[in-house]
Formats: structure tokens, sequence, C-alpha cells
């Protein structure tokens, strides 16, 4: 989709993957799940409500973008600007901070390639995100620079296996890749 002058400040790289995280867990749903201890069951869950983590003067705070699956992308994308504004301001509402089903944290916002993010109980899954730099890569048997970032997910075992989280990421690569092809709604 083409972005609108005016919309353009709503439209950033941690955005874009988090629109496409929203996405990658509509079309590979094993992780958007959670591990009843209780009963010893996944629970599946319909809508994605996906935290999004912030560092703020406060410290973290990870606000929630509620249905995020049901959003089109620029609708998203400003959801998340407005949360994002709203948590370092501290002018969220308590319901903006509660109901995630998956979360993203940006340690790349802090000069990090990678890490990895702790779970978000009762989430089965965190995404983490590394920085967005230019680096050099083999394309074709040859040295080339290319713009890379390095995803991990944190999971549990008990919801999903290595092969499940590869999948998804998977998924996510080529939807982060191909960003034309991002749709919710």
């Amino acid at each position: 989709a083409e972005v609108a002058p005016d919309q353009a400040s709503t439209v950033t790289p941690c955005g874009l993957i988090a629109c496409a995280i929203v996405q990658a867990l509509h079309e590979h749903k094993v992780l958007h799940a959670a591990f009843d201890p209780g009963s010893n069951t996944v629970h599946r869950y319909r809508a994605v409500h996906l935290g999004i983590a912030v560092d703020t003067p406060r410290g973290l705070l990870v606000p929630v973008v509620h249905d995020a699956d049901r959003l089109e992308a620029l609708g998203f994308l400003a959801e998340v600007g407005r949360l994002v504004q709203a948590a370092r301001s501290g002018t969220l509402a308590p319901a903006e901070l509660v109901g995630s089903t998956c979360s993203v944290s940006n340690f790349g916002a802090f000069g990090l390639d990678d890490g990895w993010s702790l779970l978000n109980p009762p989430e089965a899954a965190i995404v983490g995100v590394g920085s967005i730099r230019e680096r050099a890569v083999a394309v074709d048997g040859a040295l080339a620079v290319r713009t890379t970032a390095k995803l991990t997910c944190t999971f549990d075992h008990r919801v999903a296996d290595g092969a499940d989280v590869g999948g998804f990421l998977g998924v996510l690569a080529q939807l982060i890749e191909a960003p034309e092809g991002l749709r919710h709604g």
C-alpha cells in the first residue's frame, strides 16, 4: 500500500516489524497461545493483542494494541505510535497495559544487534528485534552490503517447539523483506 505524506510519520521500521509479527501470528497460529498449568492444556487465542515494549523514564512498560489483527496496517501503525507516545508521557490508561497475547521488544533501539527477552506470562512468545543496519552478507557467492536485523524469539516449549518457531520466524522474515504484502483487517 502506498503511504500518503501525512501518514509517513506513523511508519517506522519497528512499527513495520510489529505489523509483520501480527500477520505472522495470524498465519502461523501455534505461537499464538498460552499454556494453562492448572489443566495442563494449551489455550489458543483468537484475536492478536500485541504488546509493544517501551522504555520510559519510569521504566519498561508494555502497552497493548488490542485486536491488532483486525486493524488495517496504517491504522495499526498509528495506534502503535499513539501507545508509545502515551507510555513515554505517562498517559496510558490501565486497560492499555493488559491483555497481550504476544509481545515485541526492540533492543536494537539501544544499538544492540541481538539479545533475549523474557516471556510476559501467560504469553507463549516474545519477539526481539536487533539493530537495523548495513552488514556484509554473501549473495550468490559474492560479498554484498545489505540492510539486516537479527530477530530472536523466546517461547514456551510447552506450547511450541523449535521447528514451530523456525517456521514462524521464516514467515516473519518473508513479511519484513516484502512489506508490501502486509495486511490486516
